[in-house]
């Protein structure tokens, strides 16, 4: 077996790049049990950018970002992932201005689950690279996926450092600051300052949801009016303002929000499903029967959550049959939801 000590320079690179991106995109320790079969494989990076494309491929995103828990015992593929750290940190001492070898190093932290470790050294390579916003987004996404809100506080911090004007960074600065704990008046005055910079849609959204966790539902209304009015093809603000009002007790504007939503966007499934529960809440039966039935059908049957409410609401309307056909229906698309096995267990009268 070909040892880490056996390969120099320009080799041990080339296989530091090969060892990351086979353990970034899932090949097994059963396909690739060793360095020496890995170095063998045809490398596909040719350059940093090429690594950037690969790690921020929206197949492998999640696998790039969520780092797997620490435990004692490493898997075969984490063993060998921490041999190429290894060497990449004897790289890095004999040429400490490297930035790929950063970058590599922060990737292979991550797959050995030491996220706080991988977020640092993703921040050094992105004050190397203090343009590229895309390696900003890579920094802050890897501390947000893994609960490291201090961690995304402090990125994006010198993202904005590094490029004031940049919306996309005060707000999720703003949602970091929230998550980190720093209260919800803080992260409002960061998002509302990229609203200022760029009236979106999403940003006044983000806002009204922050106030949705603290019960502050009518001023959360104002923030998803203001996203409706920004960005006013988006079908999504008008549900989060019809929950704003459903929540605050407006159930009049609710409704007419719902009257308003399934006018404007006739084909858009989820409308109907959020405004058929609405429905249920106004004791509308068969207003809420059809808006259900016509959910299932724009979204042709295939979504389990979907049957779950139609099961509900057949239920509450004195339709048992239709009910239990509506259970069985979601949990044969996910056998794992609760509501639906217990609506199956309820109509046939079981314990």
């Amino acid at each position: 077996m070909l040892a880490v000590g056996d390969i120099g320079g320009k080799g041990l690179l080339r296989l530091g790049r090969v060892a990351v991106l086979v353990a970034a995109v899932g090949i097994t320790a059963g396909r690739c049990s060793s360095l020496q079969e890995i170095a063998t494989l045809p490398s596909q990076i040719k350059s940093e950018r090429a690594l950037f494309r690969v790690l921020a491929d929206e197949g492998s995103r999640q696998n790039a970002y969520r780092c797997p828990p620490l435990t004692v015992a490493a898997s075969p593929v984490q063993r060998t992932v921490g041999e190429v750290a290894e060497a990449l940190e004897r790289v890095r001492v004999r040429n400490p201005g490297s930035p790929l070898t950063l970058m590599l190093l922060a990737r292979a932290d991550c797959l050995l689950g030491k996220g706080a470790d991988a977020v640092v050294l993703y921040r050094q390579y992105a004050l190397v690279h203090q343009r590229d916003q895309q390696v900003w987004w890579d920094a802050g996404q890897l501390a947000e996926k893994n609960d490291l809100w201090n961690e995304a506080v402090r990125t994006y911090r010198l993202a904005i450092a590094a490029s004031p004007g940049t919306a996309e960074w005060r707000a999720r600065l703003g949602n970091a600051l929230y998550m980190s704990g720093a209260g919800y008046d803080s992260a409002l005055r960061e998002i509302d300052a990229a609203a200022a910079l760029k009236p979106e849609g999403q940003f006044y959204a983000m806002g009204g949801q922050i106030l949705m966790k603290e019960r502050r539902y009518r001023e959360a209304e104002k923030w998803f009016a203001n996203a409706i009015r920004t960005d006013p093809k988006r079908p999504y603000w008008y549900l989060l303002r019809a929950d704003s009002q459903w929540a605050s007790g407006d159930r009049a504007g609710a409704s007419e929000l719902c009257t308003m939503l399934l006018k404007q966007f006739p084909d858009y499934p989820q409308g109907y499903f959020e405004c058929a529960w609405g429905a249920r809440l106004l004791e509308r039966r068969e207003l809420s029967v059809t808006l259900i039935e016509r959910a299932l059908a724009l979204s042709r049957g295939r979504e389990p959550w979907y049957w779950v409410r139609a099961g509900e609401i057949y239920e509450w309307s004195g339709a048992p049959r239709k009910a239990l056909e509506a259970y069985r229906a979601a949990l044969a698309l996910d056998e794992s939801i609760d509501m639906a096995i217990e609506g199956v267990k309820r109509l046939n009268g079981e314990k």
